[in-house]
């Protein structure tokens, strides 16, 4: 599922799809296409990408009839890549699970 959320600093809108890519654009520019005085707008890019799995995608359902006619809501998984996450968070995250690991020491 893509996701849309805003900065920390409150200043930008980020864009993340399912593969992790993160767009940005400025709260101002959204609101001048949301406000219909921009017809487009074009989000930058961001370096790092974002972990696939922190953004989980939605559930599909598909509906498939019945032998009685009952329509009948069936669950697809979705398969794609996951690569793993390199942005900020991930990155925190990985270097304090390499931290806290208890290191093995030979006195003799």
């Amino acid at each position: 599922m893509a996701a849309i959320k805003l900065s920390s600093s409150g200043k930008a809108v980020q864009f993340i799809d399912d593969n992790g890519l993160v767009f940005q654009t400025s709260t101002y520019d959204y609101s001048l296409l949301l406000s219909g005085k921009k017809k487009f707008i074009t989000p930058v890019r961001l370096p790092h990408d974002v972990n696939p799995n922190r953004f989980p995608p939605s559930q599909m359902l598909v509906p498939r009839t019945a032998e009685n006619g009952e329509i009948k809501w069936e669950k697809v998984d979705v398969e794609r890549g996951s690569k793993g996450g390199s942005d900020a968070y991930d990155l925190k995250k990985d270097g304090e699970r390499k931290s806290n690991k208890l290191k093995e020491l030979k006195e003799w």
